[in-house]
């Protein structure tokens, strides 16, 4: 059996969905519970634990998700990556 390389072809790339993880948390290191996780554009949402966790499964990515809790500015957070992320919102200032 002879196996040569095809001029053209692009290997095969793994995006089976799978598990993101994550934590969220404060400047201060401090877990932040019920903020609210969320793919953007899509209706899939979720809240973190008392702990700031969370979990997304079946997820492909690149993907970008929306973040946000009460007295904290939201943000998003592009995921390339299933390693676990931490993602730190700042409180909200008001006007």
């Amino acid at each position: 059996i002879y196996v040569r390389k095809r001029e053209g072809v692009l290997p095969v790339v793994d995006t089976l969905p799978s598990l993101i993880r994550g934590r969220i948390v404060d400047a201060t290191g401090r877990p932040i519970a019920g903020a609210t996780i969320g793919i953007k554009g899509g209706p899939r949402l979720m809240a973190s634990s008392t702990s700031g966790e969370f979990s997304l499964e079946d997820i492909s990515i690149p993907v970008r998700l929306e973040i946000s809790s009460i007295g904290y500015t939201s943000t998003e957070v592009l995921v390339r990556s299933y390693d676990p992320i931490v993602i730190t919102l700042s409180i909200e200032q008001s006007d």
